[in-house]
């Protein structure tokens, strides 16, 4: 009985020397992740007829802030201009067409700039260029 209390003991000792020990742990080092952030500012061709191209443009903020948007075309200028003040905004323009067409929408939104490119050669829009001020 005495051998079995001893027992008892020692393992209840070593436990609780084995619980009490700091253990060490070698993090990893960083790693540079990228994070796709929402943008709040969408251009999206739909359609085209004869004369006329069709964008769907969508302003998206997350809160209610100034805002202006502007469509340059490199052969015209700027074609389209208007500022407001909501958190969301969504558009239907019709452009005229030309050949080898290249518009840029910009959204000033905040102290942020998000640019996005429209080339009527591949009739897709670039990945936007967004910049602080």
């Amino acid at each position: 009985m005495k051998l079995i209390m001893m027992a008892g003991t020692a393992l209840l000792l070593v436990s609780k020397n084995a619980k009490s020990q700091d253990v060490t742990y070698q993090y990893p080092a960083a790693v540079n992740v990228a994070v796709q952030l929402p943008q709040p500012f969408t251009v999206a061709f739909l359609d085209e007829d004869d004369e006329f191209l069709r964008f769907k443009i969508t302003v998206s903020a997350t809160e209610k802030t100034d805002a202006a948007l502007s469509v340059v075309s490199k052969n015209e200028g700027q074609i389209y201009a208007a500022s407001f003040n909501d958190s969301y905004r969504e558009l239907i323009l019709k452009i005229a067409k030309q050949h080898n067409h290249e518009l840029d929408f910009t959204l000033n939104i905040g102290d942020s700039v998000y640019s996005k490119k429209f080339n009527t050669k591949t009739y897709k829009t670039e990945n936007s260029i967004v910049s602080k001020l």
